[in-house]
């Protein structure tokens, strides 16, 4: 739906290409279930950033916190994440505005991750 089936797939194969992945599949490592986690977190951001429904944007906070609590490595995200919602109110309207919703959007979104 986003890049098509050539590169689900290419994504699929390199992740099973390398050899970590049966050593963590046969220790019951908690990595190949965070993975899955911020996955799914990516695709449900994809969602809200094509359709704009707040209800995807409460999903991935909700998703996220569940991830910090599996890894403190997921921490590491944050930053990029807040980018993101920043450079999603560029557009129409005035500057502050944009900077407000921005910074409302963050907020919601961190203060729903650590709620989890």
């Amino acid at each position: 739906k986003y890049s098509g089936n050539r590169w689900a797939i290419f994504s699929i194969l390199a992740l099973l290409a390398t050899p970590i992945t049966y050593s963590f599949t046969r220790t019951l490592k908690v990595d190949l279930f965070l993975v899955l986690i911020v996955l799914c977190a990516f695709y449900l951001g994809m969602k809200w950033w094509r359709e704009r429904d707040h209800r995807y944007l409460i999903t991935v906070a909700l998703v996220v916190g569940f991830a910090v609590t599996v890894k403190y490595t997921v921490l590491a995200l944050f930053p990029s994440i807040g980018i993101l919602l920043l450079i999603s109110t560029l557009g129409s309207g005035s500057w502050s505005s944009r900077i407000t919703g921005g910074v409302r959007r963050c907020l919601l979104f961190f203060l729903l991750v650590f709620f989890v």
